[in-house]
């Protein structure tokens, strides 16, 4: 039976004390990296753009938050750009709204 090595490794950036970026990926026996996934954050650690690299393929998704005055999302839009898109352009796929309520203690 043959098992072939396979490593995965995760890098953090940060700026100060936020994180603003991981990169998730395995590498093969050769060291080459392969399905390399980048996530970027927000101030409030929300993802606002995520990739996938498969080295066939590489998905773009990227997100747009508005906040209500407690800090909380409201709205949450997000656009996908397709590996066939050869001008590159992102469309928009979703958008959730959440109504929250709070009480009083």
């Amino acid at each position: 039976m043959y098992l072939s090595f396979t490593q995965y490794k995760e890098e953090y950036t940060y700026e100060g004390d936020m994180l603003v970026q991981q990169k998730t990926y395995r590498v093969n026996k050769a060291g080459d990296a392969y399905d390399i996934s980048i996530q970027k954050f927000n101030e409030y650690y929300h993802p606002i753009y995520k990739s996938f690299d498969n080295k066939k393929t590489v998905t773009e998704d990227k997100f747009e938050y508005e906040y209500d005055t407690n800090g909380n999302w409201i709205k949450k839009t997000k656009y996908y750009k397709s590996f066939l898109d050869k001008a590159g352009n992102f469309t928009r796929t979703s958008v959730i709204l959440r109504d929250i309520t709070y009480y009083d203690e």
